[in-house]
């Protein structure tokens, strides 16, 4: 897997938008285990798991909708009151290196942004309650702008994060993150710690796929001195 040219990216490069789930946190188990439960409650026939991760990045009424083929609203609610029923189902649980990665971008003036398919108050409290808060800079929620992969989501992160789309990174799992870089005109980055396999990424737009974030390191300019 070279991919030579991303140190070069990263240099023409001043902020790095980053997905959460299957990026950031180990979530996508997770995310399946919610979804099918909350058809399984109503008592619809259960999705595939390869159609529960195609939804994974999306606002989540919207990705109920496309599952169910209609309104998603009642699955919506069902999927939530599972996370509060059971906590284990909505634990943080970052990667290994995801702390040490993010603060190495710092260091060296990147500016970091969020742009996720979890809902506001889902993403504020993740902010709140974990080490990412004093690590963003900014960040949009899956219930602020239309799902991925409209590139709405990334001019409003660039936006917050003051840096034009074409400056920033994009770093996500699944192919509704390089779909939404590449409608916006990032850089994309895939990582294989989550929903989608490389030859799915680069089909979808990515022009690097790393097999996961902490990789992302050695590609990284030296820190001023």
């Amino acid at each position: 897997m070279a991919e030579g040219g991303l140190g070069a990216a990263l240099r023409r490069c001043r902020a790095v938008a980053l997905d959460v789930d299957g990026t950031l946190t180990d979530s996508v188990g997770q995310i399946v285990a919610c979804t099918m439960g909350a058809f399984a409650r109503l008592g619809l026939p259960e999705p595939s798991r390869a159609a529960a991760l195609s939804i994974i990045g999306m606002r989540l009424e919207d990705g109920m909708a496309t599952l169910a083929g209609g309104d998603g609203a009642a699955l919506a609610l069902a999927y939530r009151s599972l996370q509060r029923e059971r906590p284990w189902l909505g634990r943080h649980a970052f990667f290994p290196g995801i702390f040490g990665t993010l603060h190495a971008l710092r260091a060296r003036g990147y500016r970091l942004g969020l742009c996720t398919g979890r809902s506001l108050p889902g993403l504020k409290e993740m902010l709140a309650t974990t080490m990412l808060g004093r690590l963003v800079d900014a960040a949009v929620a899956g219930t602020e702008a239309p799902s991925k992969p409209s590139p709405v989501m990334m001019g409003m992160l660039a936006g917050r994060l003051g840096v034009p789309a074409g400056e920033i990174l994009g770093v996500g799992d699944a192919t509704l993150d390089m779909g939404m870089f590449r409608a916006a005109g990032c850089p994309a980055l895939g990582v294989l710690s989550g929903t989608a396999g490389e030859g799915e990424l680069r089909g979808a737009g990515a022009d690097f796929v790393l097999p996961r974030l902490d990789a992302l390191q050695r590609y990284l300019p030296r820190p001023a001195p």
